[in-house]
């Protein structure tokens, strides 16, 4: 325990007034009146007996009032915010090791709070050190050597992952099962709101106590770089654009330089102004495509949180998805022409197009494209057709427009169609509706603009009566675009044209997002991220022969289980490198950065944690640690100390009134 004006304690001095007043009061008799005695001398009574406290009930009521008024006036406190001491008992120490734990001073604070609740507990305690962040750690399991729980505390410090209390009282809980008896559970961490996940109630047994440590400091001031968005154009080079975040500060706007680097050189530096609530964006001149992935980062000056003052990200080619236009022999060049230039001016990804005439199509053409158009052509018999199936089946998408003179073959047509007779609507043309728009060949049309076919009449169409599965229809209710599957391979099939002699979809708005919709679901194209959060997983492409070996952000290098699955767990911010075993495989690069919600600066308030997942009605929060003057304001032992002196002087004044002879 400790006093804030501990001078107040010289009061205690007046303890020797209930003492003067037991040892020097006289007794004093009421005076009988004897009439028939008037006229005798009148002799005081005398005696030699020393005085003695004789009503030892009272003069401890009258000490202890004192001693109380003098202790109240000292302002006292308790000096380890509710520390458990004592032998016997299971403590668990949960340290936050989170990447907010990072910011200015919070850090060392959570360190000397960890050795003080350490310090008070007594020598036959077992305490366990867990470290935590999204993931946690037991550093020390029940020990009673101090030495080596200090040991363990030193050669942790804080990760770059997002904090969650969830693992870490679970484990704790684990922990305290396992040991007979009551056990103590020790939460060091600034405390962040994210951190909650209400996930947590009622976590711990039952009589478990919970003691909260905030190191946190609500006044911090920190400029975030979130996120960066990459824009391919078309002559091969790309826009960087960062998103930039300040937090706290006062609310003040804040002007700062941010910086584009690549491949370890500064390339530009901008200038932006945010504040809270009002992000930025640093755009940056376009920069050439590299011919592979470079490592590169945006960065805004060292501030109080510097885990989020960069965002790093892989920039390489922008990527693609080859497409081969295959067309009948004979055909005109503008029969192609619109479905040509729609897939031309695609980007994220290009769909560069290389056109070649049925009887021209090479092994390699089949090999190199992702897609494959046929247009308005039989397909391809004998061993060319057996060629296009077999790449299919391999997973290559096929895109097949019937128009006049289309076929499908038995592997397809089995399962869409068409009928052999076209259906005329030469009239007024029948409209086709999406029927499932949420499916991903819509994806590249903007909903809140109607359907993509929206507009559009088709005067000629092949029905396809068989389609399991119609993305489109036409009003007539038969199916105007159909999907299937072959092996590993996706397959679309319209029943008309891209000519514009059968339909004038070609020259509806819709046109040119649904083609590239329809490419990259049949490529099965899923954009690989610029860049990962701490804590996720990335999953990788195992060479057909060899093991993998990773590297991570500080150096150190790994080999991956070869029987395992091809996947890495970023639990570290920084560039890590994936590469075959053999000396020129090539090379993996991933990015990982913090958590842009480590970037969030509301708190949680401990006592709700502790009211929410202690166990039973014996576990109670305790206060947390902070300055001497904020625990003594919120524990107010004083009033307390004052109230007890009130109770103490009532039960003196029923007391002595009932004893006689007493006051005075």
């Amino acid at each position: 325990m400790g006093f804030l004006a501990p001078l107040f304690l010289a009061a205690l001095a007046a303890l020797a007034i209930p003492v003067l007043v037991h040892l020097t009061h006289k007794e004093r008799k009421e005076p009988q009146v004897f009439p028939s005695l008037m006229f005798l001398q009148r002799i005081p009574f005398r005696t030699r007996r020393h005085q003695r406290i004789r009503h030892w009930l009272l003069f401890a009521l009258r000490a202890a009032a004192v001693v109380l008024l003098a202790a109240a006036f000292a302002r006292p406190f308790l000096a380890r915010g509710g520390a458990v001491a004592g032998g016997g008992r299971s403590v668990v120490v949960l340290l936050d090791r989170s990447a907010s734990m990072g910011a200015a001073g919070r850090w060392a604070r959570a360190q000397r709070e960890v050795r003080a609740a350490i310090d008070t507990l007594g020598p036959g305690t077992a305490v366990t050190l867990i470290a935590f962040d999204d993931r946690a750690e037991a550093l020390a399991r029940n020990s009673t050597d101090r030495t080596a729980i200090v040991g363990a505390l030193a050669r942790v410090s804080p990760g770059s992952a997002a904090g969650r209390f969830g693992p870490a009282l679970r484990l704790a809980a684990s922990l305290l099962e396992e040991r007979e008896g009551s056990g103590e559970v020790v939460v060091v961490s600034d405390f962040p709101q994210r951190a909650w996940t209400g996930d947590e109630a009622g976590v711990l047994p039952a009589g478990t106590h919970l003691t909260t440590r905030d190191v946190g400091d609500s006044a911090l001031a920190s400029v975030a770089v979130t996120g960066v968005v990459l824009e391919h154009t078309a002559d091969g080079r790309t826009t960087v654009t960062a998103r930039i975040v300040a937090t706290g500060g006062g609310g003040r706007e804040r002007t700062v330089p941010a910086t584009l680097e690549v491949a370890g050189r500064d390339v530009q530096t901008v200038r932006v102004t945010t504040g809270p609530g009002a992000p930025a964006l640093a755009r940056f001149d376009p920069v050439r495509d590299p011919e592979e992935p470079r490592r590169a980062r945006v960065r805004v000056p060292a501030d109080d949180l510097p885990a989020d003052d960069a965002h790093h990200f892989v920039l390489g080619p922008a990527p693609r998805l080859p497409v081969l236009l295959v067309t009948r022999p004979g055909a005109r060049p503008g029969d192609a022409l619109y479905l040509r230039q729609a897939l031309m001016v695609a980007r994220d990804p290009a769909l560069p197009v290389t056109t070649r005439a049925a009887n021209a199509v090479r092994a390699a053409d089949l090999d190199a494209a992702a897609v494959i158009v046929l247009h308005e052509m039989p397909f391809p018999g004998g061993e060319a057709g057996r060629l296009l199936l077999d790449r299919v089946r391999a997973g290559a998408g096929l895109l097949v427009a019937l128009g006049a003179q289309g076929s499908l073959p038995a592997e397809i047509g089995d399962s869409i169609g068409p009928s052999l007779r076209p259906t005329d609507r030469a009239e007024l043309g029948a409209a086709a509706a999406a029927a499932e728009p949420t499916h991903p060949v819509f994806a590249g049309w903007d909903g809140s603009r109607g359907d993509p076919f929206a507009g559009s009449r088709t005067f000629r169409y092949r029905p396809l009566e068989r389609a399991r599965t119609a993305l489109a229809r036409f009003d007539d209710g038969t199916a105007a675009l159909a999907a299937a599957r072959l092996g590993s391979g996706r397959v679309l099939v319209w029943a008309a044209d891209f000519a514009n002699r059968w339909s004038d979809l070609p020259l509806q708005p819709g046109f040119v997002p649904l083609m590239h919709g329809a490419a990259r679901w049949l490529a099965g194209y899923a954009p690989a991220p610029t860049a990962f959060a701490v804590g996720e997983v990335a999953e990788l492409a195992r060479p057909a022969a060899g093991a993998l070996v990773l590297e991570r952000p500080d150096g150190r290098r790994e080999a991956l289980d070869p029987e395992g699955p091809a996947r890495v767990r970023l639990d570290a911010s920084g560039f890590w490198m994936v590469r075959g075993a053999a000396a020129r495989a090539q090379a993996l690069l991933l990015a990982a950065n913090v958590p842009t919600e480590e970037s969030d600066p509301a708190r949680l308030d401990p006592a709700r944690l502790g009211l929410a997942v202690a166990g039973g009605a014996a576990a109670a929060p305790r206060e947390r640690a902070g300055p001497p003057a904020d625990r003594e304001r919120r524990q107010r032992l004083w009033w307390f100390m004052l109230a007890s002196v009130l109770l103490l002087l009532a039960a003196e004044t029923v007391i002595a009134q009932r004893t006689r002879g007493i006051i005075g």
